[in-house]
């Protein structure tokens, strides 16, 4: 059974319980008291029989004693002796009468005759006489009854004496209505003569029942093998009886029975006050325990019902709930725990909700909240035919700050650009932090052209080096913007485009980038040719360039950077800056650096062979760098080939130093241990210590050509490079300085005493099948002070 409320539950289970208990105790009452009445009975059956016996037994006591006082007198016995019939008829009539007896039979023993008085013949009267006779015990008080014409009687004989028997008296009462309603009076119990006659059929003789329950008893009888297995219970029109049979007479032709029964049912009957009183007893105290447990249900259950509510309420995120209570007890500690609980819930709640819109670091909103109300502006201005501008923005080198300066500069860093970035919109803008580096800005009613207005705003933020502590740092970051409807309608699609946009000023450090659909062709390109390049390195797709690097004091060209092109069968000519990126996001990386250090080998063995020395510089990537079994690859390459560790150097990245710092510091000196000269590139656009430079195995300085191409028109430019160079050489390094681009840079250089050149000047990156030509024609040339710009 269910229930739909603890209340229920409660008064149910109660009432259940306490019924089950009353009934439990009124089975026992009735089953005692029925056995108590049926005991009861059976003990008054036994009275009664012993009642009837008495009284059968008084009677022919009394029929005796008569009869001894007529067979006493003495005109009696005259009239015997003179065989006087009628005065000896006169006196049994007169004796029947004074008796009350029914019949009354002289047998005169010497002449053998007989006088009858009563409805009965000499011939009916002479069996029954002579059978009494016979049959006659002076010692016992036997009682002996007979059936004359269908009707029973008790039969006394008495022997009269003169001295001798000279005579039988014969007495006989008719058993009746009057004797069975005497019994009854004297035992309380229902008395009934049955006998059977001749043809086998049942009468009643006399009974205290009423004619309906005789005719009942007498056809009971009629269906029973033996009259002896009357002695039990009988059913006699719907009433239940004890009863008790007592057999009086039984010859071969007839059959007399006295029934004695008490009635089980008007005894039990005697009973039904007090089941009634038991019974009102027990409804009135239901009703009063009724009453009383719907108010301790109601005590018990109503707080916790208002507990349950107060659950759907915080289900729904209603928290303004409180339970008020002035208990004391187990309930009024649970509900003051449970308004503990909701406190705590709520608070808990908030947290969350802060959590999931808001980003803790920058106290700005994060991705979820911006698209989020990025689809409410939408949906607004969809309405209104209203513009809207979101413009992405992403931090380059964040990843350097914090591993070089520690997470809490870090932190300073974004909140200094955060803060930067809300002083620069309206109050119906909003400004989100969507990554770790990443900000979001939303122009609720910019156009395109307001919007790229701010974008370009956006980038003199950038123009100073910011402060952090007693550092200063020069920050750069990629921006990507779209406008709303034209670049997308929701906000996954606007927010997909303005970070597409984003990838691309990135990739290309280009500043602000407009989102433009060809952007989305070019990414599906690219994922095109990263599913190809795998094939491409396995399928001798990739061909090996080399960049000449020149010795300024010289003019000698003593070594040449390695480079690597794609020759795809369909798109023809692939430059590094197209794969190079998702070859390392998918660690293909790996294979195409020592796919060029076996190319570098191979080309180095080729010139040397043409009675040339060149030393060809090879870029290796983070994933090599923290690789512990790059050295042992790099060795086995230059067994194969059968060349010294002298023939090939290695350049490296800032950044690719700082991803791993203490693995690829192990990396690099196990490579320099082995005879390899390694080289930074790039220097002076990372954020590596001159302390990580100082512990480094380097034997090598590239200058970025980012300081070196404008040299002739920048002094700041030229100051940098100076300092470098002389950083270097005062740390023992030699300098390279990348991007030269003319005569004018060359001299620059060349009087601060920069050791090495590489730029479009010399040589542009050419097939490794051209060098040698290009190293004869530069030969021929370089000892002129102004050589003029060569091709390859």
């Amino acid at each position: 059974m269910k229930f739909s409320s603890l209340k229920q539950q409660i008064i149910v289970i109660f009432l259940t319980l306490i019924l089950g208990i009353q009934l439990a105790g009124l089975i026992p009452i009735q089953y005692s008291v029925d056995k108590n009445v049926r005991k009861l009975v059976g003990k008054e059956l036994d009275v009664g029989e012993k009642v009837f016996l008495n009284l059968l037994e008084s009677n022919t006591e009394n029929i005796t004693n008569g009869a001894k006082i007529l067979a006493a007198d003495y005109g009696f016995r005259e009239a015997i002796a003179s065989n006087d019939q009628e005065t000896i008829l006169s006196a049994l009539n007169n004796f029947q009468s004074r008796i009350h007896a029914d019949i009354a039979i002289f047998y005169g023993v010497q002449n053998d005759s007989m006088t009858v008085s009563g409805n009965l013949t000499e011939q009916e009267a002479k069996p029954v006489v002579n059978h009494l006779i016979d049959t006659h015990s002076a010692s016992a008080k036997k009682i002996d009854f007979e059936i004359f014409n269908d009707m029973p009687y008790q039969l006394v004989a008495v022997p009269i004496r003169a001295p001798i028997i000279i005579g039988w008296m014969v007495v006989g009462f008719e058993i009746d209505d009057a004797l069975a309603e005497k019994l009854n009076k004297l035992s309380n119990l229902q008395v009934t003569f049955l006998q059977r006659t001749e043809k086998g059929a049942w009468l009643s003789s006399a009974s205290t029942l009423s004619r309906e329950d005789q005719l009942s008893l007498m056809d009971y009888f009629e269906h029973k093998a033996s009259p002896d297995l009357v002695n039990n219970e009988v059913t006699i029109q719907e009433e239940v009886f004890d009863s008790k049979t007592l057999t009086l007479h039984d010859d071969d032709d007839n059959m007399l029975l006295a029934v004695l029964q008490r009635s089980i049912t008007a005894e039990i009957s005697n009973y039904q006050t007090l089941k009634y009183t038991l019974l009102i007893l027990t409804i009135f105290g239901l009703g009063v325990f009724t009453v009383a447990i719907i108010y301790v249900s109601n005590y018990i259950a109503g707080p916790i019902a208002k507990l349950s509510e107060t659950a759907k309420q915080l289900e729904q995120g209603n928290y303004n709930l409180t339970i008020q209570t002035d208990r004391h007890d187990e309930i009024g500690d649970l509900s003051k725990a449970f308004n503990s609980m909701r406190d705590a819930i709520a608070t808990r709640e908030a947290k969350v909700a802060r959590l999931a819109f808001w980003d803790d670091v920058t106290n700005l909103p994060n991705r979820v909240a911006f698209i989020k109300h990025l689809g409410e502006k939408i949906a607004a201005h969809q309405q209104r035919g209203l513009s809207l501008t979101i413009i992405v923005l992403n931090l380059d080198r964040f990843k350097e700050v914090n591993k070089i300066l520690g997470r809490d500069l870090g932190d300073d860093l974004l909140n200094r650009v955060a803060h930067s970035l809300k002083a620069m919109v309206r109050t119906d803008d909003m400004v989100a932090r969507l990554g770790a580096d990443e900000y979001g800005l939303l122009l609720a009613s910019a156009g395109l052209e307001e919007g790229l207005a701010v974008a370009r705003k956006l980038q003199t933020i950038f123009d100073a080096a910011l402060a952090l502590g007693v550092q200063k740092i020069d920050v750069t970051a990629g921006i990507g913007l779209a406008v709303y409807p034209q670049h997308g309608d929701s906000d996954e699609q606007l927010l997909h485009n303005a970070e597409t946009a984003l990838h691309v000023s990135k990739s290309k450090h280009s500043g602000v980038v407009l989102y433009d659909a060809a952007f989305d062709l070019g990414i599906q390109e690219n994922l095109s040719l990263a599913s190809e390049l795998k094939t491409a390195i396995q399928g001798r797709q990739l061909t090996l360039y080399l960049q000449p690097k020149v010795n300024l004091k010289t003019k000698r060209g003593y070594a040449a950077e390695a480079l690597v092109r794609w020759i795809h069968p369909e798109k023809g000519l692939i430059f590094p800056d197209q794969f190079i990126p998702f070859a390392e996001q998918t660690g293909l990386i790996k294979d195409i650096t020592l796919w060029m250090l076996e190319e570098a080998c191979r080309v180095h063995t080729e010139l040397k062979t043409e009675g040339i020395e060149l030393t060809i510089a090879v870029n290796i990537s983070t994933r090599d760098l923290i690789d512990s079994d790059f050295p042992d690859k790099v060795e086995a390459i230059f067994k194969r080939f059968n060349i010294a560790e002298n023939a090939i150097s290695l350049e490296i990245t800032e950044s690719s130093i700082m991803d791993d710092p203490v693995r690829a510091e192990a990396t690099l000196h196990r490579l320099a241990n082995m005879g390899l000269k390694i080289a930074i590139d790039d220097f002076g656009t990372g954020y590596s210590s001159l302390g990580y430079l100082k512990r480094l195995p380097v034997k090598e300085l590239k200058i970025d050509k980012s300081f070196v191409m404008n040299m002739e028109k920048n002094d700041n430019d030229t100051i940098i490079v100076r300092s470098t160079v002389d950083l270097g050489h005062n740390l023992n390094l030699k300098v390279v300085a990348e991007g030269i681009e003319n005569i004018e840079v060359w001299n620059i250089l060349a009087k601060m005493g920069c050791d090495y050149g590489q730029g479009y000047f010399m040589g542009k990156p050419m097939p490794e099948k051209d060098f040698k030509s290009w190293l004869d024609k530069w030969e021929a040339q370089s000892q002129d002070m102004a050589p003029k710009k060569l091709s390859a």
